[in-house]
This record gives structure tokens, C-alpha cells and sequence, in this order.
């Protein structure tokens, strides 16, 4: 049996006084580097310890609560102690905007999804010649002139009624929109930042969180696109189908001169199309835009009959966006996992057969 003096309590109330301290202390170099305009790694990387620090504070804020909660003759054993640290190790979190090829290889096999190119011809309905962007620096955080870009050639269609209710949004205005927490069981990481356009409804954007309400997100790169400009974009395909799933949300990765590469989810599938220039590119996405519109919201019946691919998508599929459950046999873990997220597991599945061991842990955090 797992038993806790006084002076343990003691130690752990002392302990969560200095974390919470701590935490403090982090978001207001946080917010500090963010009124100086530092650089986002510096912000990133004290944002990572601040994370540290929570999940520590949680580890201990679930020994107190089993200390506190414990009911008589409880067989919380110090295997369970363990295995209880072992759920609140932290969990690595990548930046979408630094997702390398390799951690995209790790996100496809952990989540199953295939990711190939449509082979097919997409043929919008009108052409459409957009002026030139004119953008040939590579600092891409010091443009702000593509917001007004953005604007102007989207307003033939934007103007229209049906689409009278979408904005071109600055992502950028709004940090970690499209951040990712609990389903490392589906993509074996957590997701932190944001993309660089959002088209979203205006409800959404009065709700101050328009990545819930977006139809599309535009991901701005210069020169040519590299594998690992791809594997952003599709994360950012995930993150935001996530997040406003019912609207099944594009991505289009785009230098806003040129190169024009669709992305768009069917199913667990990925598919992605790349213009041939940019009159092709533009017309996409103007006729995908009035044509998404009047189907989705005028006749939602009509949405599988279409043979326009990328407004025949689908919704991201239910599991993605849930955390896959505990295995209901734990008895040989061991064998095909290691021995601390055995730990973890056995923990987790003697919660579940033993109620009155439950306030040990909240199990929300549990699957996380």
C-alpha cells in the first residue's frame, strides 16, 4: 500500500507554491517578448518551458488529489505513482510552421491517412486573370500588403450574397488558433500555431475565433515549395478540418504569384493539385468558393452528386478527433510496449474497473 506522511503533503504543497510561481513568471516573459516584438523562437522556446512546468504542476496536483481523495482501503500502490507520472510526462508539442518531413512521415503512419495527388483535370467554370502580387522578397513576416491583395481579387466573389458573409482574416492576428491538444494517440504530437490567412464567417470572426468557422486557409511561402512546405500545409489541413469540421475547410499553399497547390481532405485521404499558373489558380478558387457556397449551405443535399473533386471532399474522418481508447487487455503490456507506458496503461485500466479509485486522476487528462 501506497502511504504519504505529513511532511509529504507538506513537501507537495510547497512544491506546487513554487511551480505556480514559476508559471507566473514564464507568461510574463511571454507577453513581455511579445510587446518588444521578439523573435517567435525566443517565444516559443519560453513557452515550452512554461509547458514543462504545467505538466509538472499537474503531476503533482494529481498525487495531492489521491492523497486527499483516497477512500478507505484504496489499493493505490506506488506501481500506480508511477504510472501516474508516466500520463503527465510532457507530451512533445511541434510548431505547424516547423513540421520537418520526417515528423510528417511519423503524423501520416500514426494516423493512417494517405496522401497523393489528384490525378485529374479541374476545370472551373470561368477564367479569371488576377494582377501581378508583385512580391519577390523572402521575408515572408514582414508582408502586409497581401491582406489588401487578398481582399481585392477575392471581392468578385466575396460581394455576392451567398458569400456576403466571409472575411479574409490575418491568422497571424490571432496566435495558436490552430493549436492541437490531447490526440497524440492519433498523430503522436501535439500541435502549436497558426496559419497566415483564414477565410472565415463573419460570425466566427466576431466571435474572435474564426479558425471555428473557416471555409479555407491560404499558407504564404516565397521561391519554390519544398517538401516541407507540403507537409505544413497539410497539417494545417488537419488542425483547422478540426477545428470547423462541419465547414470541410482547403488549404492552398501559394507564393500569390505563380504557384497555386490545393489541398483538401477526402476522408483520411489527402489530395493536393497544383495549377499550371496563375490564371488557373485564381479561377479555382474563385469558382470553388461561389460553387462550395451553393452547395454546402443552399443544397446540402446535392454535396456527394458533384463531380468537381475538391467540392466533392469529405469531412475529416470521427477518429481523428478522438483520442484512441485504452486496450481492455493489460495483461501482457509489457511485452509490446515499454515498461513506463505499461505504467500508464495498467493505471488507466484499473480506473476504469475500480470507481473509488477515480479521484486519482481526471481522466479527460488521463487519455490525453
Amino acid at each position: 500500500m501506497y502511504s504519504m506522511a505529513q511532511q509529504d503533503m507538506d513537501w507537495l504543497e510547497e512544491e506546487l507554491q513554487r511551480l505556480e510561481q514559476k508559471i507566473k513568471e514564464q507568461q510574463a516573459k511571454i507577453e513581455a517578448a511579445m510587446k518588444a516584438d521578439e523573435k517567435s523562437e525566443l517565444i516559443a522556446s519560453i513557452g515550452k518551458e512554461r509547458e514543462r512546468l504545467v505538466d509538472e504542476q499537474k503531476v503533482l496536483l494529481a498525487a495531492l488529489q489521491a492523497r486527499l481523495a483516497s477512500p478507505s482501503g484504496a489499493n493505490f500502490t506506488e506501481e500506480d505513482v508511477l504510472g501516474l507520472r508516466s500520463l503527465y510526462r510532457p507530451k512533445e508539442t511541434l510548431s505547424i510552421s516547423g513540421i520537418s518531413e520526417e515528423q510528417w512521415e511519423t503524423i501520416k503512419a500514426t494516423a493512417m491517412l494517405e496522401y497523393r495527388p489528384w490525378l485529374g483535370a479541374i476545370n472551373p467554370a470561368s477564367r479569371h486573370q488576377p494582377q501581378p502580387f508583385g512580391r519577390h522578397d523572402s521575408s515572408e513576416s514582414s508582408q502586409s500588403k497581401y491582406l489588401s491583395f487578398l481582399q481585392q481579387e477575392l471581392k468578385p466573389v466575396l460581394n455576392r450574397w451567398v458569400l456576403s458573409w466571409i472575411e479574409v482574416v490575418d491568422a497571424r492576428q490571432h496566435p495558436n488558433c490552430l493549436a492541437i491538444r490531447g490526440l497524440e494517440s492519433v498523430f503522436g504530437y501535439n500541435f502549436n500555431g497558426e496559419t497566415d490567412i483564414l477565410l472565415a464567417h463573419r460570425q466566427a470572426v466576431r466571435g474572435n475565433q474564426p479558425e471555428t468557422g473557416s471555409v479555407a486557409a491560404f499558407v504564404l511561402k516565397t521561391g519554390q515549395f519544398t517538401r516541407r512546405n507540403n507537409a505544413q500545409a497539410c497539417v494545417t489541413l488537419i488542425t483547422l478540418n478540426l477545428k470547423s469540421s462541419s465547414l470541410r475547410p482547403w488549404v492552398l499553399l501559394t507564393d500569390l504569384n505563380n504557384r497555386f497547390t490545393f489541398f483538401w481532405m477526402d476522408g483520411p485521404t489527402i489530395f493536393y493539385y497544383s495549377a499550371e499558373n496563375a490564371s488557373e489558380g485564381w479561377s479555382i478558387i474563385l469558382d470553388l468558393l461561389q460553387r462550395d457556397a451553393s452547395v454546402t449551405f443552399a443544397e446540402p443535399e446535392q454535396q456527394e452528386a458533384t463531380n468537381v473533386p475538391i467540392l466533392a471532399r469529405k469531412a475529416i474522418p470521427a477518429e481523428l478527433g478522438t483520442p484512441r481508447g485504452v486496450i481492455s487487455d493489460v495483461g501482457n503490456l509489457n511485452d509490446v510496449m515499454d515498461e513506463e507506458e505499461a505504467r500508464a496503461y495498467h493505471l488507466l485500466y484499473k480506473l476504469s474497473v475500480q470507481p473509488a479509485l477515480a479521484p486519482f486522476l481526471p481522466l479527460q487528462e488521463a487519455h490525453s
